[in-house]
């Protein structure tokens, strides 16, 4: 009797679960990100040093920078 009445609450839970979401709404939250700021963040994470980035790439932080690509 004990497993019978375990079993019947196991399953009146799994189907409670199972309708809740089912019929739960997925809501869209916009981040704010454009195409734009997808473009200028894969640029920065592309971009050799800050030195580099601010001054269009005719300066270059030789110290800290660790990137080959982008000497000035």
């Amino acid at each position: 009797m004990t497993i019978t009445l375990a079993l019947a609450v196991l399953l009146a839970l799994s189907t409670g679960w199972l309708w809740g979401h089912s019929t739960a709404r997925v809501r869209h939250v916009p981040i704010g990100a454009t195409a734009a700021d997808d473009a200028v963040a894969l640029d920065l994470a592309e971009a050799c040093c800050e030195r580099w980035w601010t001054s269009a790439g005719t300066e270059h932080d030789t110290v800290r920078c660790t990137r080959e690509g982008h000497r000035a």
